[in-house]
């Protein structure tokens, strides 16, 4: 594993500690690059490994070493896929009891966060909430419509995402990498999206 440390002293990076290494790498990798063909690979226990040209144009973006890069994608890699197997193989129960849904939101939030720490967690905590009783308000008439927990996080990502101003439009986070984050059907999302109105509320 390479000393990221090392990393330290190269060009704007000098001053950034560590830790704020790695969250500029991941937080330029889920914007730049899609991680679903290499998460697709580890599920199917082939080789963890990330396409040469996405490491390349991302040392040309950040002016860090390739093996420094790499070894931060895998291991977030490796993280992600943890969480995924995490994500689908526990049993969350909330049965119409909203406080118990807002813990198991903060729950996976959190985790998510832990590993990719690319977005404004405060903020996804708020969010989450108001999607939490706007779901209870628009769906009382239709319960079936309610969407899954996967499918709720999703929407939480992405309208934290998009509403924060810190980043530009063209620089928001790649859509396939928010589901493949929460494990969550490009169906399913977009099924949502129409349902919960979300781009009329984001005056898309």
């Amino acid at each position: 594993m390479t000393d990221v440390s090392a990393a330290m002293t190269v060009g704007s990076f000098e001053v950034m500690r560590e830790g704020e290494i790695k969250q500029k790498i991941l937080d330029t990798l889920l914007r730049k690059v899609s991680v679903w063909e290499p998460v697709r690979d580890l599920e199917e226990d082939n080789p963890i490994q990330m396409a040469e040209e996405d490491v390349n144009r991302l040392v040309e973006e950040l002016d860090l070493s390739f093996s420094v890069i790499e070894d931060i994608c895998h291991e977030f890699l490796r993280n992600l896929l943890a969480f995924r197997y995490y994500a689908k193989n526990a049993s969350f129960q909330w049965g119409g009891n909203l406080q118990r849904l807002r813990r198991i939101h903060a729950v996976l939030l959190r985790k998510i966060h832990r590993a990719a720490p690319v977005f404004d967690y405060p903020r996804a905590k708020d969010n989450a909430e108001i999607l939490i009783a706007w779901m209870n308000t628009q769906t009382k008439q239709r319960p079936k419509h309610f969407p899954k927990l996967s499918t709720q996080i999703a929407i939480v990502l992405f309208v934290t995402d998009f509403n924060d101003i810190n980043y530009e439009r063209n620089n928001k986070l790649i859509q396939k990498n928010i589901l493949a984050i929460t494990t969550c059907s490009a169906y399913a999302f977009h099924t949502a999206r129409g349902i919960l109105e979300i781009d009329k509320i984001l005056g898309r």
